[in-house]
């Protein structure tokens, strides 16, 4: 009914009155069947699009079970890291309580040692108010003995007086000096004696003679002893030379006048073999103080709170300063292997070459200085070897006859 209506509207309306050519008519059966082929073209674009669908869904698929082995590989790296996790603070724990226990139980020993140390100074302390008194002690005993003694010696020496007798025949000591009072019990009663001012200048008088004649007997024993050096032969010292190792230089034998004349056109310079000589030993000294004296820099700062007054004392600086110590004593062996070669090779007729700017070791010098380092390889002999023996080499040291000897036996074979 609505189509109806629609078609009776338009008819009334003249919607149909157009005059359109025949031509442009086309009948139904054409119509549906170019729909009928769109519709189908359609359909196989449909299909073509459903076969991509399904790609892409197979692709989303396969992506989705990667992102689901990803997963599950992150969860299992994730337990494993949170177990490492686990283990690693469980351990610190330990360490940290390891460490405390270390510390508490160092702390006490510190405590113990400085009780100890305390306990020990005090004893130390009381020894040396004890020997201090005894040095007292004994030192107010040897005054006394030194008193007694020479008054002893007085006495036996000078006749006795009616104040020495009286001296000697008490039995008391002096307690005061030699000018004081002293006091002796005798037989019956104490006396109260002094030293007269005569024998006292007699006491000095006679030590005065005894250093007069100590002097006196060593003179006469320093005389007679010279008297005796000048009467015997003199001694014939003869000098050695000891080159380069020698402290003072290079020492010449004593020779006739030809001889002497001719080291001397062939003896090194003395003061430039001085020179090295002194170079050399001062090297060899800090070659030497450098291998023994080992200084090892404490990098590890175990002393907190305790950092060096100035900067140079620092390990970084220590360490700079050991590596140029090291730099200068192999700089120094260089300069001096150059100088000793320089020294020998001015000395040697044809050893050097003079230029503009410096002058140069010859190539034959230099030759003949390889071959006295290292022997010359002049050849080789091969001996044939019986079956199952196996190869070796050895090598001959042969002087000029030798070798002679050695080319005769080859070309005779």
């Amino acid at each position: 009914m609505v189509i109806l209506n629609k078609i009776s509207t338009a008819m009334q309306e003249g919607e149909y009155d157009a005059n359109i050519p025949q031509d442009k008519i086309h009948p139904p059966v054409e119509r549906r069947a170019v729909k009928v082929k769109s519709e189908i073209c359609d359909a196989e674009g449909l299909g073509h699009k459903l076969e991509s669908k399904e790609s892409e869904m197979k692709e989303m698929k396969r992506q989705f079970k990667q992102k689901q082995d990803e997963v599950s590989t992150s969860q299992v790296r994730l337990g494993l890291v949170e177990k490492k996790l686990e283990n690693a603070s469980r351990d610190a724990e330990d360490k940290v309580r390891k460490v405390e226990q270390k510390l508490s139980s160092a702390q006490e020993q510190a405590k113990k040692k400085e009780k100890e140390f305390e306990a020990t100074l005090d004893h130390m302390q009381v020894d040396i108010d004890s020997l201090e008194q005894e040095k007292s002690e004994l030192k107010q005993r040897l005054t006394q003995i030194s008193k007694r003694t020479l008054i002893d010696s007085i006495t036996r020496t000078t006749p006795q007086s009616g104040v020495t007798a009286a001296m000697s025949g008490g039995a008391g000591q002096g307690s005061g000096s030699p000018a004081g009072p002293a006091v002796g019990s005798g037989g019956g009663g104490q006396v109260m004696v002094k030293d007269s001012p005569m024998l006292l200048q007699q006491m000095d008088t006679l030590r005065y003679a005894l250093r007069h004649v100590k002097h006196e007997n060593i003179r006469l024993r320093a005389h007679k002893m010279k008297n005796i050096m000048d009467e015997l032969p003199p001694l014939k010292v003869p000098k050695k030379p000891v080159g380069i190792a020698s402290p003072t230089g290079f020492v010449k034998l004593e020779t006739d006048a030809s001889a002497e004349k001719e080291e001397d056109t062939t003896a090194l310079p003395s003061k430039d073999v001085a020179q090295l000589t002194r170079n050399t030993r001062k090297l060899m000294q800090d070659l030497h103080n450098l291998a023994a004296c080992p200084s090892v820099v404490d990098i590890s700062h175990r002393k907190p709170g305790t950092l060096p007054a100035l900067e140079k004392a620092t390990p970084k600086h220590q360490l700079v300063d050991r590596n140029c110590r090291i730099q200068d004593i192999s700089k120094n062996l260089t300069q001096l292997k150059i100088e000793v070669q320089k020294l020998v090779t001015s000395q040697k007729p044809g050893a050097h070459v003079k230029s503009a700017f410096s002058q140069f070791t010859s190539t034959e010098y230099s030759k003949v200085q390889e071959e006295k380092d290292h022997a010359t390889n002049l050849g080789k002999v091969y001996i044939p070897l019986a079956t199952g023996q196996q190869p070796t080499s050895y090598s001959l040291n042969l002087q000029p006859h030798q070798l002679k000897q050695l080319y005769a036996r080859v070309l005779s074979t």
